[in-house]
Order: C-alpha cells, then structure tokens, then sequence
C-alpha cells in the first residue's frame, strides 16, 4: 500500500471494528509506517430491576426502571437486543420470573424500550432493539419494567435472568 502514488507513507493510519480493532492496534505496535490507529469497540453494563416486596399482583401495576451503560467509540454505531430470560417457558412476549428457574409457581413481567409502556424490547426478530452512535462516553439507556396485574403466586423470591447483547 505505501508503494502506491496516491499514499503518502509518512501518513498511513489503520482503523478496525471489534476483533480488527485489536488486529489495527497490534498493526500500529508492530508496524513504524503506520501513525495512527482508530479502534471502534463497546463496553456494555447492565442495573439489576428491583420489583420490591408485593403482596397482592391481582390489583397492583407495578412499575419499574433499570438501565444498560452503554461506552462506545466516538462515531462507533451499535445495537442493543435483550433475550428472553432463563425460566423455563419464557419467549420475548412472555417472560416471567419464577424460583430457582422451574415453571412452579411464576410471576409474569415484560421489558419495554419506552415508559408507555408499547414497545417490547426483544431480539430484533420478535420485538425492538435499541439503536445508538458512541460518543466515547458511558451512554445510559433506560430499560422499563412492568410486572401486570396477575394472580398471586405463592410467597417466594422470584428471579430471571435476560441477556443483553450490544452488537458494533
């Protein structure tokens, strides 16, 4: 490539996405002709959703917010998609949390991209993802929460677990 007449040698950069972004640093550590390197990489933290203690489900809404931290390279796009949980049954449009992750006993739940609450936060394929461009910056992204009205299961702690990928 410095051979080329329209490449100045003295000014030769690299840049890379996600593994080729470690690819073009190693490039610049290894390689004196190359002045400056451009890596596009995410980091991705997520905030637990807390319900609380309820004793009734069958009168009460109940809300909640948590977040995702999204901290992406200035200019870097990416995606965010969230699964469906780990109890057993569960599908994006209908997640639920249950003890120890069996189907004894659950407590039904939904994650949403807006307070609306309208839109499922799903994979992609089954409900909306979340979009964003890096600014170098920890981003927040709310995630909103909703336990529905629903018939009152027995006393207990219940959990799920979701996955969420960021895609750059």
């Amino acid at each position: 490539m410095a051979r080329r007449p329209e490449v100045d040698a003295n000014r030769i950069g690299a840049q890379g996405m996600s593994m080729g972004s470690t690819r073009a640093w190693w490039l610049g550590a290894i390689d004196e002709r190359v002045k400056a390197v451009v890596g596009v990489a995410c980091t991705l933290t997520a905030n637990s959703i807390n319900f609380g203690t309820v004793t009734n489900l069958a009168s009460t809404l109940n809300n909640n917010t948590g977040s995702l931290v999204a901290t992406c390279s200035n200019g870097g796009t990416y995606t965010i998609a969230l699964n469906a949980g780990t109890s057993v049954g569960n599908t994006i449009l209908a997640r639920k949390m249950s003890i120890g992750g069996n189907t004894a006993g659950v407590v039904s739940y939904q994650l949403y991209r807006d307070a609306g609450p309208a839109n499922v936060w799903g994979n992609g394929t089954t409900g909306v993802i979340y979009s964003g461009t890096g600014n170098g910056l920890a981003q927040t992204i709310p995630v909103f929460a909703q336990v529905p009205a629903q018939s009152t299961p027995a006393a207990g702690t219940y959990s799920d677990t979701v996955t969420a990928t960021i895609t750059y």
